[in-house]
């Protein structure tokens, strides 16, 4: 396994065709701040184009995936007057949007691992990959109304849709902090797996993930990020498009082969 610092706040570590993003503030609970969304980001900018990586991982240190946005920091802004804290609240936000941009728009499988506390931001990035490993000890906290606030990057878009308005309400209106088992239920994580057990499992899908072509699995991407915006008939204009591109390939040609073959 090969390692390298992108910054202070990100570690990266690469097995094969595996890369795995640590956040890294284990001092506030990997709070995401302003040096750990701009590593993350640029992380992502290269592995996308990288071919010799197939999947990429998003994991925190120290038991905490990433604990929502750097209340110290929050802190510091109570000494500008409201009109330019009120300023500051929507450039911090607006730039961290790209974030959630570069992780919708990464064309590789993304897998987050929970081990821990995940709030906000957290789970707004979780939210964001194909799939989510969960340990039976995280706890999700929609904690930003505690501090007078809205959702932001996204989550208010992806929490409707992956558990329903209703539940999305109660979960942001209340505050509420949930176990791993209830993420499962509302399909806010993709399995949850016993503490210690995270890694087994991971492997397993990370081998699954291996045997199938990855350009099937970007075109699948694709499909899904697209499925929110488009009409129906736009969709299966795409879906056409997908499906034709793949079957111009050697791949296909190949596993067709193999199958008929058996």
């Amino acid at each position: 396994m090969d390692a390298d610092m992108t910054g202070g706040e990100l570690l990266q570590e690469t097995s094969g065709d595996v890369v795995t993003l640590t956040f890294n503030r284990p001092e506030a609970k990997n709070a995401m701040n302003p040096a750990m969304r701009d590593s993350l980001m640029s992380a992502l900018s290269g592995l996308a184009v990288d071919e010799g990586v197939r999947a990429v991982v998003l994991r925190g240190n120290s038991g905490s995936f990433i604990a929502g946005g750097d209340l110290h920091a929050f802190a510091a802004t109570l000494k500008l007057d409201r009109e330019a804290r009120r300023q500051n609240f929507h450039d911090r936000v607006n730039v961290s949007s790209q974030l959630v941009d570069s992780l919708i728009d990464f064309p590789k499988p993304l897998i987050a691992v929970m081990e821990g506390d995940a709030a906000g931001a957290g789970i707004s990035i979780a939210l964001c990959c194909d799939f989510v490993i969960a340990s039976s000890a995280t706890r999700l906290s929609f904690a930003h109304v505690h501090v007078v606030l809205p959702l932001d990057l996204g989550l208010s878009y992806f929490l409707p849709r992956a558990s329903g308005t209703l539940q999305a309400k109660r979960l942001a209106m209340l505050g509420a902090r949930i176990s791993a088992e209830e993420a499962l239920g509302l399909g806010l994580v993709t399995m949850v797996t016993p503490e210690g057990e995270v890694d087994s499992r991971l492997d397993e899908l990370l081998t699954a993930l291996s045997s199938i072509s990855l350009m099937a699995l970007k075109a699948i991407k694709r499909e899904f990020r697209c499925s929110g915006s488009n009409s129906l008939t736009a969709q299966m204009s795409l879906e056409a498009k997908e499906v034709g591109d793949g079957a111009a390939t050697e791949a296909f040609e190949q596993r067709v082969s193999a199958f008929v073959g058996r």
